[in-house]
């Protein structure tokens, strides 16, 4: 009896809810069709986010219109953010900026802080202008703002805009920072980190690093992890592979492209059984698969490659197996013989790689078809060396093979 007196409870409470938001909307409707410009933009913003009616974005443009017609700089900015990505609108990077130009002269900080986003990379005003850029984010950083206080502390940085200027670098970002954005608490940790425009400080660093961890941020998950991964004594990070996987793994989520190559570099080492540093075990064959996909959508062609060449995958590593062992010995035979080349080839059409052991440098190619001779050395004779090679899947995890006593051993990264 308790149970169902506690879910009556429940029920009417939500439906009281919904009662609310139903009767809130109707009123929001009425004072928005008889003119009233916050009513309007409200209702905009109703339908935009789907809170008390169906999500409908072309029914959140109308509302969004006729109050930004009515000068309200709120709805002005969102009517921007509707032509900028193409909201319940045909995508206008002009009309957007339009927009964001009328609300960011009533001093909307948002729309001030987009604006200069706008000028900084040229999108929808006539050309790129960096100190239109630092202008707008210094307006949109006064009001507080804390993304725009980041973008401001880039241009103090890099010297976009503004007069390059570390230490006001550093001011911008420890703003931005205190708020909580995790962009500028990465800036801010590498600051310290690195002692540009504040003195170098490793303790500092590590906090910064760890609250923007904390806040999502890719980058300092992948630093961190990549930290665990090697030890850093100075920072006193003792070396911890599962600990670092784990962050590699959440810079990965986050969509890292850094972080995804190391996994799947890690995995495809253990599939062609080489030394891959005792990564994979934490690792299963679901990850490599789903980090290629995350690696793919964000645009990484490599890992677009690997993604259209999975299923037949395996065949092809003991196919590139072949091949490396195969003009790896052809190269140490040739270098024997004293038929050693030094410098480029002519006519190599992929980047080359080297790899320096005992004194030597290798390297080798790959041209149109298959793989050719190689090899630059600075000496004739080779007690035992390395070639790096690119691989078939298009310089994605080029390859070592090691000689020794004549014989290609083994297959190495």
């Amino acid at each position: 009896m308790k149970k169902i007196y506690l879910i009556m409870i429940l029920f009417f409470a939500i439906a009281s809810g919904v009662f609310a938001q139903t009767a809130n909307i109707v009123t929001l409707t009425l004072k928005a069709k008889s003119g009233e410009a916050e009513a309007q933009n409200a209702l905009g913003e109703a339908y935009y986010d789907g809170k008390g009616v169906t999500e409908n974005l072309p029914e959140a443009v109308k509302w969004f219109t006729r109050a930004a017609e009515q000068e309200n700089a709120k709805a002005q900015y969102n009517l921007g953010i509707c032509y900028y990505y193409g909201y319940g609108v045909e995508e206008n990077l002009k009309e957007a900026v339009k927009w964001y130009t009328r609300a960011a002269e009533q001093g909307n900080a948002d729309a001030q802080n987009s604006l200069g986003y706008c000028y900084e990379f040229g999108e929808g005003v006539d050309y790129q202008n960096d100190v239109k850029a630092a202008k707008w984010y210094t307006k949109a950083a006064e009001q507080g703002l804390p993304i725009a206080q980041c973008n401001l502390g880039g241009c103090y940085k890099n010297g976009n805009g503004v007069e390059k200027d570390l230490e006001e670098a550093v001011k911008w970002y420890t703003k931005a920072a205190n708020q909580g954005y995790a962009r500028a608490q990465y800036n801010l940790a590498l600051s310290y980190d690195k002692g540009e425009g504040v003195a170098k400080n490793d303790s500092e660093a590590m906090k910064w690093y760890l609250k923007a961890i904390k806040n999502n941020s890719p980058e300092a998950a992948y630093y961190y992890g990549d930290m665990l991964l090697n030890g850093n004594k100075q920072k006193g990070i003792t070396k911890n592979i599962p600990e670092g996987v784990k962050y590699l793994r959440k810079a990965a989520d986050l969509k890292n492209l850094d972080a995804i190559n190391s996994l799947v570099g890690a995995y495809y080492l253990k599939m062609t059984g080489e030394n891959d540093f005792g990564i994979s075990k934490y690792l299963s064959y679901a990850d490599f698969v789903k980090y290629i996909k995350i690696g793919a959508e964000e645009g990484d062609q490599n890992l677009k490659t690997i993604l259209t060449n999975l299923p037949n995958l395996k065949s092809m590593i003991a196919q590139e197996k072949s091949l490396v062992a195969k003009y790896g010995q052809r190269a140490y035979n040739n270098i024997k013989k004293g038929k050693v080349y030094i410098g480029m080839p002519e006519g190599i059409l992929t980047e080359f790689r080297t790899f320096e052991t005992d004194g030597s440098r290798y390297q080798m190619y790959k041209y149109n078809g298959p793989y050719r001779d190689l090899v630059g050395t600075y000496k004739q004779y080779i007690p035992s060396y390395a070639l790096r090679l690119v691989n078939l899947l298009g310089q994605v995890f080029p390859r070592i093979v090691k000689v020794r006593n004549g014989k290609v051993t083994n297959v190495i990264y």
